[in-house]
């Protein structure tokens, strides 16, 4: 009676901390998810409407990034391209990224414009196209792979940690 008691507790314990484990890793993973999407939500802002040139457009307008912004900004891996009204593309920046050349982003902003939606991710890059004051549109392609890795390393590093 005793033994069955204790197997009883010990198999009740075992279970109450599984539970705790499961709950807390998966409050540390939605977390982390949830601020990395909200960084490239707050990245992807700055860069549409500095145009991807932060300190020339804020300090024209009067305005002033933030300097952990500014650092961002300067950190991130993107490309802009930029259409006139008749959608003819005027402009093609990608300077601030080393993994695409001038007509890959060609392409990606071809396939941007043909998906008929102004914000969504395409492989590697999350995108918004937001018209300008000219009538045209710029297409932001921000590079969100390192963050998504990052994801996926304290995902696994968690749950190996958790199995362990």
């Amino acid at each position: 009676m005793i033994a069955a008691l204790q197997r009883r507790f010990v198999v009740s314990a075992m279970i109450a901390v599984t539970i705790l484990l499961v709950v807390v890793l998966g409050a540390v993973n939605l977390t982390n998810y949830a601020m990395t999407e909200r960084y490239g939500d707050r990245l992807m802002e700055v860069l549409i409407e500095t145009e991807g040139t932060p300190d020339r457009s804020w300090r024209a307008a009067g305005g002033e990034l933030p300097m952990a912004s500014r650092r961002e900004v300067l950190e991130a891996r993107y490309f802009l391209l930029r259409w006139n009204d008749n959608g003819d593309l005027l402009y093609t920046d990608t300077e601030h990224t080393f993994a695409v050349t001038p007509q890959e982003a060609i392409d990606y902003g071809r396939e941007a414009l043909q998906s008929n939606v102004l914000a969504g991710d395409l492989e590697q890059f999350r995108f918004r196209i937001v018209p300008t004051r000219d009538d045209g549109a710029v297409a932001v392609f921000l590079d969100m792979s390192a963050q998504r890795r990052s994801v996926g390393t304290v995902f696994w590093a968690s749950l190996l940690g958790g199995i362990v």
